[in-house]
């Protein structure tokens, strides 16, 4: 299944104050800034850096799960189920907590 575009114009709107780079990352499209990916849109899905001391808290939260490529969960990385990111607001909350892991 290709990366839902509208979910993609979504996170480029709310980035647009920011310099980001795109680029595929994790089997899906990834946003850098500085080089360093910290989110991304996988068919439906967010995927977002939190960060390895802040994991197992986002973890709690009903609408995140851990990041798997191959079968293998990423150290330090979530991803958000499309519930989850339904609401402009939510997914700006998100993304804001991977731009703030990037520091």
């Amino acid at each position: 299944m290709p990366e839902n575009q509208e979910l993609i114009q979504r996170i480029k709107t709310i980035l647009a104050n920011k310099d980001i780079t795109e680029g595929p990352v994790f089997g899906g499209l990834g946003f850098s800034i500085n080089g360093k990916p910290f989110c991304g849109v996988r068919e439906d899905m967010l995927f977002l850096l939190v960060g390895e001391e802040r994991l197992y808290e986002i973890l709690t939260h009903p609408l995140a799960r851990p990041l798997e490529v191959n079968g293998t969960a990423v150290p330090g990385w979530v991803e958000i189920v499309p519930t989850g990111i339904k609401r402009d607001i939510d997914l700006a909350g998100w993304i804001n907590t991977g731009v703030t892991a990037l520091e």
